[in-house]
């Protein structure tokens, strides 16, 4: 995966967001306004992992059908801690502990994102 698209109604807070919570940071910004759309690509410099944070101008996402998207999800040391730093951040966020079919047990959390996308966190447990 190169990576994951999404759209937002307020750039800036979508990428404060993701440089306060994760540590990305900006690795390219393509402005085209005359085309009604920025697209600023964000890195996690340990993963690869690149977001593509879409804003078009003039649209409002809410709106439109079809343009929502499911979760992002990241491979963190300590998912309560990622959560309860969030939280302190005035985001929404939860965790806990699951086990899946095959009897591995991980602590999972969900963050908010300012777009109102749910962003995994996971922690994997011996």
């Amino acid at each position: 995966m190169d990576h994951v698209m999404f759209r937002t109604p307020d750039i800036d807070k979508s990428v404060l967001f993701y440089e306060t919570v994760f540590g990305m940071q900006v690795d390219s910004i393509d402005d085209h306004p005359s085309d009604n759309y920025k697209l600023v690509f964000m890195l996690e410099k340990n993963s690869g992992i690149k977001l593509e944070i879409t804003y078009n101008y003039g649209v409002d996402i809410q709106e439109e059908s079809g343009r929502a998207f499911g979760h992002v999800g990241f491979y963190v040391d300590n998912a309560i801690e990622m959560c309860d730093k969030s939280m302190l951040m005035g985001y929404h966020a939860r965790y806990h502990r699951h086990k899946s079919s095959v009897g591995n047990s991980y602590i999972i959390g969900v963050i908010m994102s300012p777009e109102g996308l749910e962003i995994a966190v996971v922690e994997k447990l011996s």
